[in-house]
C-alpha cells in the first residue's frame, strides 16, 4: 500500500460539480469494485477521501 503522500491528488469534488464535470473514472471504477475507502477530517468543513488500492485522494469542502 502507498502512503497518503504518494496518492494522486484529484483536487476538490466541489470543483467538479461546479463545473458540471463527471466523477473521475478512477473513482467510478473504485466504487464498482467496492474498495474500502478512507476519509479523514482535515478542518472544520473539509474532509479528505482516499483509496490506497487505486492510489487517489480528493477533498470535499462542505462549507461551500
Amino acid at each position: 500500500m502507498s502512503d497518503n503522500k504518494s496518492l494522486t491528488n484529484l483536487g476538490y469534488l466541489n470543483e467538479w460539480t461546479e463545473k458540471g464535470l463527471p466523477t473521475p473514472a478512477i473513482i467510478q471504477i473504485c466504487r464498482r469494485m467496492k474498495h474500502r475507502t478512507h476519509f479523514s477530517i482535515v478542518s472544520n468543513c473539509v474532509t479528505e477521501h482516499s483509496c490506497k488500492i487505486c492510489g487517489y485522494k480528493y477533498k470535499i469542502d462542505s462549507g461551500d
